[in-house]
């Protein structure tokens, strides 16, 4: 009944080993269209479920480690390049609804009999075999995946027109893992079924029980004991009342499913981070010690200690992350030391107008980057910018005087900045990172020589190296040459991004005798930029560790924050 249903074109909730997901057609069109629709997802891409490999294979280039991964017992979600012939509005496979922004392709393979029985018919079954099943979180936006069953028909009745339940009943939530091959291997994006629960050595033991609260999004809390690390499924955002309910949940649960109960918290260094509020009130109702861990700390350590180090040189390259100094870092060289770090290089600050509305519309960020280069605001740059007169002045106000415009040094934003510069982003960006995956996306269609890097400034101060990207958008501002491919553009772009690592390193390996350098934070999720960085520092003789098992986003956040919790005081970990 539910496989008609699915040939139908409705939308089925499908209680699975950890929750619920939503099941279509994803050769639907309407279908896709409703689910977007009632889910409020506009862009951000589903993940689907084929029935084999074969089919996996008409649509997408799959290499041996993919394949590796997709047949693992793990069964994760696997990012894969999408054959390019199902480009375009005339491909039979609808790319613009699945994965929008991108030529890519989250795909699975059936994780349970039930996932296998959906796919492809049994018996008498009329209804032909499915090519490829939309499988996405059962869930609102911004809320947890469903488990219970009530929950599911109480929470997910505006969404799904059927729902498909069992009665066997769960304890813990947990999503479908998420994974990509870089060019070191495989790496976990989404550490969540089949890798969750599952320990992790720690380079140094603990010698007593740490409960780590992780950070804001794609939160997940770690506990860490003896010498071991257990990262918690995938809990998620912290941004409605049903996700800190269900991490209040998981903060409850995990320790007890362990067996274990905890004798020190540790939270990020932001004050006003659900997790860490969480952190400390459940510190103060327990009378337990609590560990404050700066956050691009806590992705550095997270990474060196996966490959059983205690030090070495950090490359954090994130959105947004609590500094020691109170403004927003996330372009971070760090030498990290067992007992702490110290701050080496990052990029220059620049003036973020509206605060978390300039994250949400890049415009604001180009204004700020444009206002900080001292480039003048000519009425050719407002309409590049869609900006009317009296929000063009309420920007530009904001920006030279920073008013409500904290500064910021991240990377993520320098993305968001530079695609809007060039007609990548959005007015409004509808997921995290959708303009940098945009600009990654456009940077993978570039073909020939790798094009000429573009402008930015390097210097000392204060004791660190400062990279400066004013010449970059003093240039962005001059009339778009006709004749420059965005393609090239964008890879350009990458290219100089790459070449500014290195310069942060290379002044690293001036005042530091470390020569192993860890990448870390949701940037290095971009392929692009993980095979030039790594090029680029390889050919300085630098020993380049990535992530493998612990994600480079923040869901590797709480890992870090149990490494900073062993052998002895953390007296540098704020």
């Amino acid at each position: 009944a539910a496989r008609a249903l699915l040939a139908d074109g409705q939308i089925v909730a499908v209680r699975g080993l950890g929750g619920f997901l939503l099941a279509t057609d994803a050769m639907n069109r309407r279908s896709l269209q409703r689910l977007r629709a009632r889910k409020a997802r506009p862009e951000k891409p589903f993940a689907v479920m084929a029935p084999s490999l074969d089919v996996i294979r008409r649509y997408c280039r799959v290499s041996d480690a993919e394949e590796g991964m997709l047949t693992s017992p793990e069964a994760p979600i696997v990012i894969l390049d999408v054959h390019a012939k199902h480009y375009g509005p005339d491909a039979p496979l609808p790319l613009d609804l699945l994965s929008p922004d991108t030529q890519t392709l989250g795909v699975m393979l059936p994780t349970s009999p039930l996932h296998a029985l959906l796919a492809e018919p049994t018996g008498d079954d009329p209804t032909p075999s499915f090519d490829l099943l939309i499988m996405t979180s059962g869930n609102r936006r911004g809320e947890p995946i469903a488990i219970t069953n009530d929950e599911a028909h109480s929470r997910m009745r505006d969404i799904a027109d059927a729902f498909l339940c069992h009665d066997r009943e769960i304890n813990l939530r947990c999503d479908d893992s998420l994974c990509i091959e870089q060019l070191s291997g495989p790496q976990v994006w989404r550490r969540a079924r089949g890798y969750a629960p599952r320990a992790l050595p720690l380079p140094r033991p603990l010698d007593q029980t740490v409960l780590a609260m992780g950070a804001e999004l794609k939160n997940a809390i770690a506990l860490g004991y003896d010498s071991q690390l257990v990262l918690s499924p995938h809990i998620g955002d912290l941004e409605t009342p049903e996700a800190l309910n269900g991490m209040e949940e998981a903060v409850t649960l995990f320790p007890e499913f362990l067996q274990r109960t905890p004798e020190m918290i540790a939270v990020d260094l932001h004050p006003d981070m659900h997790a860490t509020r969480l952190g400390r009130r459940l510190a103060t109702e327990r009378g337990l010690p609590l560990q404050t861990v700066q956050h691009h700390y806590a992705h550095g350590l997270a990474c060196l200690g996966e490959h059983g180090l205690t030090e070495g040189l950090a490359l954090v390259f994130d959105g947004t992350g609590y500094g020691t100094d109170g403004t927003i870092w996330g372009a971070e060289l760090l030498d990290i030391r067992p007992d702490g770090f110290t701050r080496l290089a990052t990029f220059a600050p620049v003036p973020l107008p509206g605060g978390d509305q300039a994250v949400r519309h890049p415009m604001r960020q180009l204004l700020g980057r444009w206002v900080a280069a001292g480039v003048p605001l000519t009425p050719d740059l407002q309409e590049r910018l869609g900006a009317t007169d009296e929000t063009l002045a309420a920007w530009a106000l904001q920006a030279t005087r920073g008013l409500n415009a904290p500064s910021s040094h991240a990377a993520g934003r320098l993305f968001d900045a530079f695609a809007a510069a060039i007609g990548l982003s959005p007015h409004e960006v509808t997921y995290e990172g959708q303009a940098a995956i945009r600009l990654e996306a456009i940077a993978a269609r570039h073909t020939g020589a790798m094009p000429h890097a573009l402008p930015f400034d390097a210097r000392e101060t204060e004791g660190r190296l400062e990279i400066d990207w004013a010449p970059l958008f003093i240039a962005s501002a001059r009339p778009q040459r006709s004749d420059s491919p965005l393609p090239a553009t964008a890879m350009a772009f990458h290219r100089s991004l790459a070449l500014a690592a290195g310069r942060m390193v290379d002044y690293g390996f001036s005042v530091s005798e470390k020569r192993t350098v860890a990448l870390s934070g949701g940037v290095f999720m971009n392929r692009i930029l993980n095979v030039q960085v790594t090029e680029v520092l390889a050919a300085m003789g630098a020993n380049v560790l990535v992530h493998q098992e612990i994600p480079p986003n923040d869901g590797g956040i709480a890992a870090g924050q149990v490494m900073a919790c062993a052998g002895g005081d953390c007296k540098s970990c704020v």
